[in-house]
């Protein structure tokens, strides 16, 4: 693939601050876009017309064409270089940065220096794009996202600081005060309408000290913190979708059509396990693929690596598909529907349902060797009914006894339990991997073994051993194709 790319950008194509090839074809532009989807390269598409012709232009920029690598003969693929805009984030994506920058961290001062402000960053473009209205006319660039980024997080730091020490206000001493001062991100007097006071009277406590008197203090405490918990809130609602704006590509949408239709809408499901590649620029999406693998090998004869056993599949978001079985079946020349058959679907409804059903595989096992357990998800139930920190003991509890029931079943039947976990974001964890586990302690040190499983590029899967009895961490790299799990 690469060496026919790189001929036909020696022939027709163009190297330059973008690398891009047009033509007249819409199908040879979309097949381009999917061979560069083979090798992790992302590519925008775009069309111009020329004296009533549409032709169709395929760009490769910014990273992924820093780090293209083609061989070609007559065209020169530059070292990395990219340092503009031209490319970067859309317009829309600096007014929210903007947005978000005058609801956490943004405010008058009043006489205080800012973190972030004029005097210390006026030459610095992630400051005008915080700050100045033009910019949000611009794309911005990498550099000054990852910068911006970089002071939410110090900022966001700065309010959980606040926020602490407002809370221990009637004990500090002057100077851990006028240290408190420093982290507001709004003008100490801004409190004044919600104590009754005068913006002057506010200021005496800057140079006097707090009053005396312990109502006044819990009042001025109570306002304070009241502000510094909105910008936290603010914050922590933003981080988020900072992090997605980082991990996708954007385009703008430039017009929205509006279709008269007066007739039925129909949800539907994508066939064949719900994996699929669309659009003119590849798109892959898809579930899970490992549990239906393990249903299909699980029948096979010990001889050939399975346990000539049954599987009891607890299904929870409705993620159970049989024509992915017969897939993977066929792959293996086994008899799809003698293996379906050998499959036991439950769908729990709730977690109450879901520690029932486990009671009733019990009694499953009197006519059938079971020999798996699936539970897709494992805290699926449990992280939507009991929300919040008040039931949390309560959840753990519930979620302990439900994974020591799945273990007697393991021990006392000889059978394998295969659960998978959702993951919760980290709002402050950005650059690196911002997910965590669902189920906390409890999860984590009864599994046996613990797999993270993670994309990579090319369609390429990771399987990361993460914790094990008696095997060191180690990654194995696995691809989810037609057949099934394959290396």
């Amino acid at each position: 693939m690469r060496h026919f790319l790189a001929g036909y950008w020696d022939g027709d194509g163009s190297v330059d601050v973008t690398i891009h090839a047009t033509t007249k074809s819409e199908g040879l532009a979309t097949d381009l876009a999917y061979l560069f989807g083979r090798l992790g390269v992302r590519v925008t598409r775009s069309t111009r017309s020329h004296e009533g012709t549409t032709y169709y232009v395929v760009h490769v920029v910014g990273f992924d064409r820093d780090g293209l690598e083609l061989p070609a003969l007559t065209k020169k693929f530059s070292p990395p270089r990219t340092n503009n805009s031209s490319h970067g984030y859309p317009t829309r994506i600096p007014q929210y940065l903007a947005t978000v920058y005058r609801n956490t961290l943004g405010g008058n001062t009043g006489r205080r220096s800012k973190p972030v402000g004029r005097a210390r960053n006026d030459v610095d473009a992630f400051y005008h794009v915080l700050t100045r209205s033009s910019y949000g006319r611009k794309t911005i660039n990498e550099v000054t996202f990852r910068r911006i980024v970089a002071e939410f997080l110090d900022g966001y730091r700065r309010l959980e600081k606040a926020s602490e020490i407002a809370d221990r206000l009637d004990s500090l001493s002057p100077a851990e005060f006028k240290e408190f001062v420093t982290l507001l991100p709004f003008a100490f007097n801004e409190v004044t309408a919600d104590l009754g006071l005068s913006k002057p009277a506010a200021n005496n406590y800057l140079f006097r000290g707090l009053p005396k008197d312990p109502v006044r203090v819990e009042a001025l405490r109570r306002a304070l913190r009241e502000r510094i918990q909105a910008r936290i809130k603010a914050m922590e609602l933003a981080l988020p979708q900072i992090r997605n704006i980082h991990a996708l590509a954007w385009d703008e949408i430039v017009s929205i059509k509006e279709e008269p239709y007066n007739d039925y809408v129909y949800d539907f499901v994508v066939p064949d396990g719900h994996a699929f590649v669309g659009g003119t620029v590849p798109t892959f999406m898809h579930n899970s693929q490992l549990a239906h693998q393990f249903a299909v090998n699980v029948t096979r004869g010990e001889d050939e690596g399975g346990l000539d056993g049954d599987t009891v599949w607890i299904d929870t978001e409705s993620t159970f598909r049989p024509e992915r079985v017969r897939q993977m079946a066929e792959a293996l020349e086994l008899d799809s529907e003698a293996i379906l058959k050998r499959i036991h679907v439950a769908r729990a409804f709730n977690s109450h349902h879901q520690m029932l059903l486990m009671e009733k595989a019990h009694e499953m096992t009197k006519d059938f060797p079971v020999r798996l357990v699936v539970i897709d998800s494992l805290t699926a139930h449990f992280r939507a009914e009991y929300i919040g920190r008040g039931v949390l003991a309560e959840r753990q509890q519930l979620l302990n006894k439900h994974i020591h029931e799945l273990m007697r079943f393991g021990d006392v039947q000889n059978a394998a339990i295969y659960v998978t976990n959702q993951v919760a974001a980290k709002p402050d964890a950005f650059f690196g991997d911002p997910t965590r586990p669902i189920g906390g302690h409890i999860v984590g040190h009864s599994a046996t073994f613990r797999v993270y499983l993670r994309k990579s590029k090319g369609g390429k899967r990771i399987a990361r051993l993460i914790d094990s009895p008696n095997l060191p961490e180690a990654e194995a790299v696995f691809m989810v194709s037609e057949d099934g799990i394959r290396d």
